[in-house]
C-alpha cells in the first residue's frame, strides 16, 4: 500500500521531507502506510537545514485522526525559526500509471513540464522516501517488516548537534583554559624588566592546574545528567519514551547519539581522548552505584541491577567501568573530530561509521529486532 490521499493532497509519512530540507518523524510507527509511520499534528523534524532549529508541524486535517490526534497533508506548515510559510511538508502523490480511460500508457512518460519547485520537491521526496538506498542494514530488516528505519534522522539530529556546539561559548572558554602555556608564561616571565620581577615568579604550573579544573567542570556541567548535552530526555520525548530505534535487523540504544556527541565535542574543547574515556567511566560508576543505593528499598526478589561492573580489561581502568556501546561511540566521535575538526558533519558520516562496528561489538547498546 502506497501513500494516502485526502482532497487531491499526499498523507505525510515518516521520513518525508521538508521544503527546507528536513526530515520530518513520526511519532506513531506503528500506524503505517507502506511502512512508513504516519505523519500527525505536532510531530517534529530534524533540525532546519535553514535556521538549525527542529520543526513542530502545525497544520492538520481535521476529518481524518490517528489514535484522536489529526494527520497531516503535503504542504502542511512547519514552525521552526525560518519566516512563516516558508517551512512546509513536501507528501507528493505516486501517480498511477494503470492503462484505460483518462490514464497515460505506462510507455508514454509524461510530457508535463514540471514547474521548479515541483521539480525540487520531486528530488526531496525521492531522497526522503530511500534514504541511504545503498546501506546493507537498511535493507535488510526482517521479512513482513514494515517498521520503518529511523538511524537517519537520529544521526541528523545529533550531527546538527556537534556542528552547532563546536563553537560553543562552553566549549571555545574549555580550550583556552586547556591551552594555557605555563612554560610559555615562565619565559614571558623572565624577559619582564628586573623591577617587574621583583616579587618572585607565580606558579605557572598551579595556574595550570587550575585552568584544567575550571574547564572540567565546564564539561561537567554541560555534560552531567539531566544537563544541556544530555541527549536522552530529548530523544525520550521526540519518540514518545521510545529508548531504542530501529534499522536493519537491529535496535540501537539511544544513547549512542549523544555519546558520539561528548567524543567529538570534547576533543573541539581540548579534552584528550583519555580524559574523555576515563570520565565517562567514572561518571558510570557514580551513577551505577545510585541506581543501585536506590534498587536496596525493594525487595531482594524485585532487584535487578548489578551495580557498578568493569566491562573491559584492566579493571584498574576507569574507562574499563562504562558500557561497551559508550566506549565505542565515544570512539566514534572522537574519530570523526580528528577526521573533521571544523564541522561539516553529516548524518551519512555518522550512520556510516555506526553501521562499520560489527552487531556483537556493540555489546548491550544494540539488540535483535522483533517485529511485532
Amino acid at each position: 500500500m502506497g501513500r494516502g490521499t485526502a482532497n487531491g493532497s499526499g498523507q505525510g509519512l515518516h521520513g518525508d521531507l521538508t521544503t527546507t530540507g528536513a526530515v520530518c518523524i513520526s511519532s506513531l510507527p506503528n500506524a503505517t502506510q507502506g511502512g512508513r509511520g504516519v505523519l500527525r499534528l505536532g510531530d517534529k523534524t530534524t533540525p532546519c537545514k535553514q535556521c538549525g532549529k527542529a520543526g513542530v508541524i502545525i497544520d492538520s486535517l481535521p476529518a481524518m485522526k490517528w489514535n484522536g490526534i489529526p494527520t497531516v497533508l503535503d504542504g502542511a506548515e512547519i514552525r521552526c525559526d525560518c519566516p512563516p510559510g516558508s517551512n512546509r511538508l513536501i507528501a507528493p502523490i505516486e501517480r498511477s500509471r494503470a492503462s484505460g480511460t483518462g490514464a497515460r500508457s505506462a510507455a508514454q512518460p509524461d510530457s508535463t513540464p514540471m514547474t521548479r519547485a515541483q521539480s525540487a520537491n520531486s528530488k526531496l521526496a525521492e531522497k526522503a522516501a530511500t534514504p541511504f538506498a545503498n546501506s546493507s542494514a537498511a535493507t535488510s530488516s526482517p521479512a513482513g517488516c514494515n517498521h520503518p528505519d529511523q538511524m537517519e534522522e537520529l544521526a541528523a539530529y545529533i550531527a546538527g548537534e556537534m556542528n552547532r556546539n563546536i563553537q560553543h561559548p562552553a566549549v571555545l572558554k574549555m580550550k583556552e583554559l586547556i591551552d594555557y602555556d605555563s612554560s610559555a608564561q615562565a619565559r614571558e616571565f623572565r624577559a619582564l624588566p628586573w623591577y617587574a620581577r621583583l616579587a618572585g615568579p607565580p606558579n605557572f604550573n598551579s595556574i595550570a592546574l587550575a585552568k584544567k579544573l575550571e574547564a572540567m567542570a565546564i564539561w561537567t556541567k554541560q555534560v552531567g545528567q539531566n544537563m544541556e548535552w544530555d541527549h536522552k530526555p530529548k530523544l525520550e520525548a521526540m519518540y514518545n519514551g521510545v529508548v531504542r530505534h530501529k534499522q536493519g535487523k537491529y535496535e540501537y540504544y539511544y544513547d549512542i547519539w549523544s555519546n558520539i556527541h561528548y567524543g567529538y565535542v570534547g576533543i573541539a574543547g581540548g579534552l584528550s581522548e583519555s580524559v574523555l574515556l576515563d570520565g565517562a567511566g567514572a561518571e558510570q560508576i557514580v551513577s551505577d552505584s545510585a541506581r543501585k543505593v536506590a534498587e536496596l528499598a525493594k525487595p531482594n526478589q524485585e532487584r535487578k541491577l548489578p551495580g557498578p561492573r568493569p566491562t573491559a580489561s584492566p579493571w584498574t581502568e576507569l574507562r574499563s567501568w562504562d558500557d561497551v556501546a559508550d566506549r565505542v561511540s565515544i570512539s566514534i566521535g572522537i574519530k570523526l573530530y580528528k577526521q573533521h575538526p571544523n564541522g561539516g558533519i553529516t548524518a551519512k558520516m555518522i550512520m556510516n561509521e555506526v553501521l562499520a562496528v560489527a552487531p556483537v561489538n556493540w555489546g548491550d547498546g544494540i539488540r535483535v529486532h522483533i517485529c511485532k
